[in-house]
Parts: structure tokens; C-alpha cells; sequence
């Protein structure tokens, strides 16, 4: 019997095999399609999202996980699990985080803590991913909270979106920004700071120029002298993905290289022709 169990959500990207192998429980956002509604990355797969996306008149929207459904997670592990960590994305971006607060509060009776990781997609999935490794391992739950702890103040997020379309239209920056953005053909990179808030990181003309201040700023968040763990998170990017990879794997040593795909809920904000990098030394696990 495993002591802890890990909870989180699909909007971490964790890759369903990866998730299931660490024994990862997954809590489905809510797409919204006009009347219809699909759960993300379930009954509505990526590849059909991102189609419908670019095609569809009509844009979605999303909502998180109802209170019910982590009673619903957490009442299940309790089976197996003696105590429960909950992860989720920024609670300046999301319901999530409350949501499983509400639930944790209508079981009492089980231990739950809930964890706002103040990030977003595989930053979130590689915290859930480092915790279900260290509980496989026989960690005790204090223990597993602390590798949590030191990933959350080392592990770093970069997102390039190919267009600022979706970001503006979903409320995350400002017609302004997506005027003038749009009008100069910029490709905007965005990180989370420590408060879970979005911070610019820079910006490019190119997927070439993308790529290189991306690995600039990695050399310059955590340096080429230690071995990292990476994941690479794409959504209808999969060839720039691949370029990225192979610029970051010719400069940075990488022990562990996650190939991930933003799901629908996030890619609803992020647009097709995204990439993201997620890293951090791994030392720290």
C-alpha cells in the first residue's frame, strides 16, 4: 500500500502512460464547445481540438473540475493510500485550487493536503511527477511536501506562442499588447513567476530567434555546468518542437526528456504553434 497519493489535474499535460505508470491520479477539466462539453484530453483528444480550433467560427471556453469530482479522486485513494497530495495550477489562473480546497473540507475524515503550485502545464505535472516517484520510493508525506517545496522554487517555464490571438481573446493580455503585437509579427515569451502570476520573458521576430532566447535564458536561469530534467510541451507544434529539442539537447546535459502536448483547456488560451520548456537541475530530486 502506497502512504501517499498524488492528485492533480489535466491540465498539467502529464502524458496519460507517464501518469498512470506513477500511479497519478488525473481530474479532467471541462471544455465548452457551444452546447457541447468535453472532458479535456479525454473525450476530446488534442489533435481533434486543434483542427476544430483553427476551423470552428465558434470559440471554447473551459471551466475546472467540480468540488464533487476531487471528493470523488480522493474518496477512491483512500483506498490504497493512507494520505493525499493534491497539486494544481496557479490559483491566479484557475478554480482548481479552491475547488479541491472545498472538497478536502467535505472529507474530514481523510488526510488531503492541497498544494497551489503557482504553475502551469508540465511545471505542475513534473511536481505531481517528482512527488509520485518520491511516495513510490516509500517517502513519508512530510518528506514528499518537501520535494514539492524545492521544486517550486527551482523549477523554471518558458511558453513561445505563435500568435497572440488566443492569449488576448482568452483574457490573458490586453488588447494593447495583442494590437501591437499582432502589427509587428511578434512571438511573445511568457514565464510564471513565483506567484503564480504571467511575467514577459522577451520576445522575437523568428522560431529561430525563439529558440535562441529560450536557450539564453536557460544558461542564464540554471547554467550548462549540472545535468537537468526537461520536458518539452507542444501543442500543433510538433516540427518546431522537434528543432527546439535538438537545439536544447546540443547545449544543455539532460538526464530525463519528457515530450508533452498541451491539452485542450490550456491550448484554448495558447493557440496552435505553441512550445514550452520546462526544466530544472536534477540535483534537486
Amino acid at each position: 500500500m502506497m502512504k501517499v497519493g498524488i492528485v492533480t489535474d489535466s491540465v498539467a499535460d502529464l502524458p496519460s502512460g507517464l501518469a498512470s505508470e506513477a500511479g497519478i491520479t488525473i481530474v479532467r477539466y471541462n471544455v465548452h464547445w457551444g452546447n457541447e462539453t468535453f472532458k479535456d484530453g479525454g473525450e476530446l483528444s488534442p489533435a481533434v481540438f486543434y483542427n476544430r480550433l483553427v476551423s470552428d467560427s465558434v470559440l471554447p471556453t473551459t471551466s475546472c473540475p467540480s468540488s464533487g469530482e476531487y471528493v470523488d479522486a480522493y474518496r477512491g485513494l483512500a483506498q490504497q493510500c493512507s494520505s493525499i497530495i493534491s497539486l494544481h495550477i496557479t490559483a491566479k489562473g484557475s478554480g482548481a485550487y479552491q475547488a479541491a480546497c472545498v472538497a478536502r473540507d467535505m472529507v474530514p475524515d481523510l488526510d488531503v493536503t492541497v498544494v497551489n503550485t503557482n504553475a502551469v502545464s508540465m511545471a505542475t505535472g513534473y511536481m505531481a511527477l517528482e512527488a509520485a516517484r518520491a511516495a513510490n520510493r516509500g517517502a513519508t508525506k512530510a518528506d514528499v511536501l518537501a520535494v514539492i517545496e524545492r521544486l517550486m522554487g527551482g523549477i523554471y517555464q518558458i511558453y513561445a506562442a505563435d500568435t497572440l490571438k488566443y492569449l488576448y481573446l482568452g483574457g490573458r493580455i490586453g488588447r494593447a499588447q495583442h494590437m501591437l503585437g499582432s502589427l509587428l509579427k511578434l512571438r511573445p515569451l511568457i514565464t510564471m513567476d513565483r506567484d503564480g502570476v504571467i511575467a514577459p520573458v522577451g520576445q522575437a521576430l523568428s522560431r529561430q530567434g525563439v529558440y535562441q532566447r529560450i536557450v539564453e535564458t536557460m544558461d542564464l536561469w540554471v547554467g550548462k555546468g549540472e545535468p537537468l530534467k526537461l520536458a518539452l510541451v507542444q501543442g500543433a507544434a510538433e516540427g518546431e518542437i522537434a528543432r527546439l529539442k535538438e537545439r536544447i539537447l546540443s547545449e544543455f546535459r539532460c538526464d530525463e526528456v519528457l515530450d508533452c502536448e498541451f491539452g485542450p483547456a490550456l491550448g484554448v488560451h495558447t493557440g496552435p504553434g505553441t512550445v514550452g520548456v520546462v526544466f530544472f537541475r536534477s540535483s534537486m530530486v
